[in-house]
Order: C-alpha cells, then sequence, then structure tokens
C-alpha cells in the first residue's frame, strides 16, 4: 500500500466555508447562555482581557428576529480562546455562561442520524412492531410457526 491510501482522509469542509476554517475555529470559542438583550460590544467588554477579537457573531433566529441566546468569538491568537474557555461558568447579567471551544462543521456528520441502520419510525400508527397491537397477536412470524406443536387430536 503507498502512504498517501494508508493515511486517514480529513474530512471535507463545507463548499461555502474558507480553506483555513478548522485554523479559525482552534481560535474561537462558543458563549452559551448569553443574555438575550446582549450587543456585541457588552461581550466585547467581557472577553477584552482574554485577547484581541477579530469577530463576535450572535445568531438570530430567522422567523421571529429574536436572538438565539448563543455566540460565538473569534480572538486573532489561540492563548486568547483558551483565556475565554476558562471563563466557563463566569455570571453575566445574572446568567451563567458556558464557554467552550468551537467545534468545525462537516458537512454529513450531524446528530440527526442517531438510529442504526433503519429510519426511525413516525407517527403512532400500527406501522411499528408486527406481531402484538394492544395485547393481541396479529399474526406469527415464520420462525413461531416452526416451533409451534401440532394441537393433539383425539382419536375416535
Amino acid at each position: 500500500m503507498s502512504e498517501a491510501e494508508q493515511t486517514p482522509q480529513q474530512p471535507r469542509l463545507a463548499p461555502n466555508q474558507p480553506s483555513n476554517q478548522q485554523e479559525i475555529d482552534s481560535r474561537s470559542v462558543y458563549l452559551g447562555n448569553v443574555d438575550y438583550s446582549a450587543l456585541p460590544g457588552d461581550l466585547k467588554e467581557l472577553l477584552d482581557d482574554c485577547g484581541v477579537i477579530n469577530r463576535i457573531t450572535i445568531l438570530y433566529d430567522k422567523h421571529t428576529g429574536k436572538p438565539r441566546g448563543y455566540a460565538f468569538v473569534e480572538f486573532e491568537t489561540h492563548e486568547g480562546a483558551q483565556k475565554a474557555v476558562a471563563m466557563n461558568g463566569t455570571e453575566f447579567r445574572g446568567r451563567t455562561l458556558t464557554v467552550t471551544p468551537k467545534r468545525t462543521n462537516y458537512p454529513g456528520i450531524t446528530n440527526a442520524r442517531r438510529y442504526s441502520g433503519a429510519p426511525p419510525q413516525r407517527g403512532r400508527g400500527r406501522g411499528g412492531r408486527a406481531t402484538a397491537w394492544r395485547g393481541r397477536t396479529h399474526h406469527l412470524r415464520e420462525d413461531d410457526a416452526k416451533n409451534e406443536e401440532p394441537p393433539e387430536t383425539s382419536p375416535e
């Protein structure tokens, strides 16, 4: 085998992400449980001691236009992000902030595919189990039919 075949492949980034997205994400942090009235300037004041901030992104709901309660902060250096992660659990406007390193999104990797193999059942209909419904057996499986003993008949 050649060396190229032995090395594991890096996951591909989404089409619109820059080629250095992983490096940017290593300098960024996720801020959770952010007060809904907080503005980027307020978060900048809170995190100024950590280092130089390149960008602050507060996410908003696209339907209502209200803040979603979390933000991403990109620092100029890795040390700034590490200092910010050390602030995990800090009080900000009466709320305890969650500060974690940002992770890079890769296409095709999602939490929605938690099942293994078959797609999840939808609705509350009768399609789930074929053998029993409300305590009654609808039909036997082939395995059950083979193991079942024939009824005894009395000789007459």
